[in-house]
């Protein structure tokens, strides 16, 4: 993907950013080259040089407005996954998390917003590796669907349950 000036994408790790231009730099210490600038749309504050060389599989479009709805709708169905041992389950998200597959992160959350629930039956908290975890899928999920949506990030998840809550009503027949 060759973006345009302008232009929303979504860069890998960073999230949403604006394409600022492209500029001249000597990073290496030994060739100057092109860099896009990018800009993450939630902390306009830093910025992010990439090569214009090999740019592809770094950046991808924005998900469109049908696809935000398609996976909310599909929420219901993700099935969670769990490892009760700490590194193996770190390591697991980890790797669902830097995929970029938001049926991945999808599943990050509410694996362990589950097992949130289930410890705190039993009077028990989170490891903080979990909470973590889940604050950055959260994060990674809030940051492209406001954009999307056009809401603000700490709306995201009043929409979600709003909208799995009418689909479950008209699931049901109410």
């Amino acid at each position: 993907m060759k973006p345009e000036i302008g232009e929303l994408v979504v860069y890998n790790g960073t999230g949403v950013c604006r394409v600022e231009g492209i500029e001249k730099h000597n990073f290496d210490g030994i060739a100057e080259r092109d860099y896009y600038k990018l800009i993450p749309v939630h902390t306009a504050k830093s910025a992010c040089y990439i090569p214009s060389e090999g740019i592809e599989g770094k950046l991808r479009p924005l998900l469109t407005r049908n696809e935000v709805y398609d996976l909310v709708d599909s929420i219901p169905e993700v099935e969670t996954v769990w490892n009760s041992d700490n590194n193996q389950r770190r390591l697991m998200f980890g790797t669902m998390l830097r995929s970029g597959d938001f049926r991945k992160i999808i599943c990050v959350i509410k694996s362990i917003e589950g097992q949130r629930e289930l410890r705190e039956k039993n009077g028990k908290k989170l490891s903080s590796a979990d909470e973590i975890t889940v604050r950055t899928a959260e994060g990674i999920l809030d940051g492209e669907f406001s954009v999307v949506l056009g809401i603000r990030p700490e709306d995201v998840r009043e929409f979600i349950f709003g909208r799995t809550e009418l689909l479950d009503k008209q699931r049901c027949g109410a």
